[in-house]
């Protein structure tokens, strides 16, 4: 697709050659915690969805951390350890195939470095289409409402 995205990151973001950089942090009311802290890896277009998902699910009191992972090499472990050292669970979204992309990168280091619940969302194993972006995200399972549903599933 070809169609415009939303500008996401705020007019103070730097680009710092492949840091992610955290696009939302749930806020805390009243002092209080949250249920579950769940993080979530995106990179690019996707991101706007994550953060819907996020702003969602916040108020129903599920803590929602979006991360905007830029690119996938070299993988910011050092990030990426800190990011689920307090995590329940991990969620990674991309808009391609799943098998050797960003989500497979994420759960092969944290397999080996720190053990965490993951899912990923993304294009399992088929050929893509030609669209509209939205039908296209309604297609393949990459609409903030099926990201809430899996972020909700990853938290059993």
């Amino acid at each position: 697709t070809r169609e415009k995205t939303p500008l996401m990151l705020p007019d103070t973001y730097v680009w710092n050659h492949g840091k992610p950089y955290v696009m939302f942090i749930p806020k805390q009311k009243n002092g209080g915690s949250f249920m579950y802290n769940i993080g979530v890896i995106g990179c690019g277009p996707i991101i706007y969805q994550a953060l819907k998902a996020a702003k969602e699910l916040e108020k129903e009191g599920i803590g929602v951390t979006v991360v905007n992972m830029p690119q996938i090499k070299p993988l910011d472990t050092t990030f990426l350890l800190r990011f689920v050292k307090d995590m329940r669970a991990l969620v990674t979204i991309e808009e391609h195939q799943s098998a050797g992309g960003m989500g497979s990168a994420v759960a092969e280091f944290l397999s080996e470095h720190h053990p965490i619940k993951i899912a990923r969302i993304g294009i399992d194993d088929r050929f893509g289409q030609s669209g509209k972006l939205q039908e296209l995200y309604e297609e393949y399972g990459l609409t903030s409402s099926h990201i809430q549903e899996v972020i909700k599933r990853v938290m059993i």
